[in-house]
């Protein structure tokens, strides 16, 4: 009796999953704003926006993500949990500290690029947002490139 059950719910599984159509959530980068820039380090947020395009919503969606500066790996975050609700947008903002300590090997290497007029770094974002749909994950994969600035150069007289 158990095992014709469980064959019973298989096969209603498998007809009604033929039956109901299921959409990847459109993960958008938005861009970054900075929050603060001194000359140890830049402070600033991430912002994403994933719309959920199906008729039911989706709880523990989960963010990762690397930012890269200069082609080097400065950040990461990883499990940020999200909600995602039926046929909406859910905005989801993730703070960002890079160092330059990072990204320059030495103070003094900061400073000359300072002094030769660079006033911005090439940043790139990858990552993807996982969606548990019946026990199996849908990963949607997130990319963007562009630019964070510098500290204005130090005036030394």
């Amino acid at each position: 009796m158990f095992i014709k059950t469980i064959c019973l719910l298989l096969s209603l599984l498998l007809l009604l999953g033929g039956c109901v159509k299921i959409e990847s959530p459109v993960v958008t980068f938005l861009g970054q704003k900075v929050q603060s820039i001194d000359l140890e380090k830049v402070t600033l947020n991430l912002d994403f926006n994933v719309y959920n395009p199906n008729n039911a919503g989706v709880e523990g969606a989960e963010l990762s993500y690397t930012v890269f500066v200069k082609g080097i790996d400065c950040f990461q975050g990883n499990h940020v949990k999200i909600n995602l609700l039926a046929k909406q947008n859910t905005s989801v903002s993730v703070p960002v500290e890079v160092a330059y300590s990072k990204l320059f090997a030495s103070s003094l290497e900061l400073i000359k690029s300072l002094m030769a007029g660079d006033k911005e770094l090439p940043y790139e974002v990858q990552g993807s947002v996982m969606v548990p749909f019946v026990g199996f994950p849908i990963n949607i994969p997130v990319s963007q490139k562009g630019t964070l600035p510098l500290p204005p150069a130090p005036k030394l007289f």
